[in-house]
This record gives structure tokens, sequence and C-alpha cells, in this order.
């Protein structure tokens, strides 16, 4: 979710629009009215519940004796009850909990959900909830692909040293349409070290081009905004991203378009770097980015826009 931030943030900064057009984070990224809004979980209530619940009350008293693994902490200055350093949630608060996360993580399936929620809070069958969450959600069920198609693939070799390689490909457009008629388009290169999944996305700058336009046998200059997706500047933007970021990388993997020629070959040429294009018509080459982006068009279908709705390639 931080690099949508990112970008919606620069987005409206370096194209300036009017108070009317402006798009907020909060009309973008919102699948609820107003009125329904979801709040996270503070720690004052959840110490609250647990000191109201009659499973866990007991544990606030001196000399209480705790079940393996539980604990009383001291977090943001409230005791709450605790296991192996997690927040232990009642019964009462664990759907809000769960309906939190999986709305503003833009619905995620629920291994990765239940993965997110694992690292910071706890209970009894935590699985269940979860999963009966995520099947009855509406928004998951209409908006996400599920006709899936698989194929017989030849075995992959596994990349397992980190900064070994390094994944790149370019994503979208994607469309965002207003009520009024305006839009806003999204276009970003994506990078990732395919051995520590460490992911990187920066947009794709907006320039000007003039063309002519034939119109009742008139012709007529005008000026078009399209997304830079020059060798030059995917070049530039691989090598401030990553390159002069991270360790260098023995060899970069990349599809045939044309925004990886020429600028794009010299960089990994002055760099030693070892050229990996994948062959044509062959996206599993770069497997690992287009999960990537699946999972981010997900996210933009499941996004019940109040602006208006998104517009994203199939």
């Amino acid at each position: 979710m931080e690099y949508f931030s990112k970008h919606w943030l620069g987005y409206n900064e370096t194209n300036s629009l009017s108070n009317t057009d402006r798009v907020h984070l909060n009309q973008v990224f919102a699948n609820r009215s107003e009125d329904d809004e979801i709040y996270p979980l503070t720690v004052s209530e959840i110490a609250e519940a647990q000191k109201a619940d009659a499973e866990f009350k007991h544990y606030f008293k001196r000399n209480a004796v705790f079940d393996k693994g539980l604990e009383i902490k001291l977090v943001e200055n409230t005791k709450c009850v605790c296991k192996e350093g997690r927040l232990v949630i009642p019964k009462p608060l664990q759907r809000r909990a769960v309906m939190w996360y999986h709305h503003y993580l833009q619905h995620p399936g629920h291994t990765r959900l239940e993965e997110t929620i694992n690292a910071a809070m706890y209970w009894k069958g935590m699985r269940t909830t979860i999963r009966s969450i995520t099947k009855s959600c509406r928004t998951c069920q209409t908006n996400k692909k599920r006709k899936l198609k698989y194929g017989h693939l030849p075995a992959k070799t596994v990349i397992r040293i980190p900064w070994e390689a390094l994944c790149v490909d370019l994503i979208g457009p994607y469309t965002l349409k207003g009520k009024d008629g305006s839009q806003i388009d999204f276009m970003a290169l994506t990078m990732i070290d395919p051995a520590s999944s460490w992911f990187e996305i920066v947009e794709l700058p907006v320039v000007n081009r003039q063309r002519t336009m034939n119109v009742k046998g008139r012709e007529l200059l005008t000026n078009d905004e399209i997304f830079d997706k020059s060798s030059e500047r995917i070049a530039r933007l691989v090598n401030k991203t990553w390159l002069c970021r991270y360790p260098r990388c023995r060899y970069l993997i990349y599809d045939n378009g044309s925004e990886f020629k020429l600028h794009f070959e010299h960089l990994c040429d002055s760099y030693g770097i070892k050229r990996k294009p994948t062959t044509v018509r062959n996206p599993q080459a770069n497997a690992i980015l287009e999960r990537v982006h699946q999972v981010i068009g997900q996210m933009l279908r499941t996004a019940e826009i109040r602006y208006g709705q998104i517009s994203c390639p199939r």
C-alpha cells in the first residue's frame, strides 16, 4: 500500500490538478461510505476487552497463574495480555480486526491476510475466522479473476542468492475514470529481487507529444500527454531506483519490449551486467513479477471507488 500512496501523492504534485479535479487517497482506496467507516483497534480497546472477557480478566489480578506462552506486557503504557510478543484479541474484537486488515490491505487472499495479522495478533481459531470472512466478502467474489489457466511448464532453476539477479517489467496503463468524465492514468516500472523478494515500484512521468490531426481537410497541431517509457527513461529509473541503491546484480531479466533496448542495454553493458531477455510471448520466464502485477491488479479491481471506477488491462 505504501507504494500506491507515494504514487498518488506524487501524481497530484506533478500534475497540478485543480481542487475540483484532485483525487484524494481516501477516495481512491475506499470501498465503504463515510457512515460505515472501519477503524483499527487501539491498544486501550483491546485491554478493556481483555479485562471484560471471562477468559482473560483473571490475568490482571495479582499472583495470577498464566497459561503457557501468555504474559502481561506494557504496550503503549497499557497493560495487555500477550502471547510471544503478539496481542491476544478477545472474541468480540476478532471479526473487527480481520475486517480492518482485509479492507485496508485491499482485499488480499486468506493466506496473505493470515500471515499479516498473525505477525501482530493472536487468538485461537484465527484461520477459521479469516477464511469465513474472505469467503463471504462480496467485493472479492465479484471483482477478483477466478478463471486461471494453467499449462505444463518446464522445470525452472530457483534463484537462491540475494542480489544476484534483477527482474524488471512495466505495469499498466491503468485508468481511473471519474463520474464527471475526468480520468487519471497510471503506469509504472516494477523491479524485484527474485531471491529476497525485495520489490520496488516507480511511476513513469508524463510528457507532451505533438501530432498532426486532419479535421475536415485542415491539419491541426494537437498536444497529447503520454507516458515516457523510452529506453532512455527506463534506463535512468532502473539506475536511480535500484543500481545506485542496492548491491549490483550479476544478470538482469526483462521482456522484449522496445523500452528495454538501446539505452537500457547500454546501461547493463556499462555495469558489466549480463542481459537475459525473455523469449517472445513467454511471460512465464519473468513469472515472479507477473504474479506481483496480478496482485496489484486484483487490489485495484476490488477497490470500489466513490470517485468513479478503475479500468484495468485484462
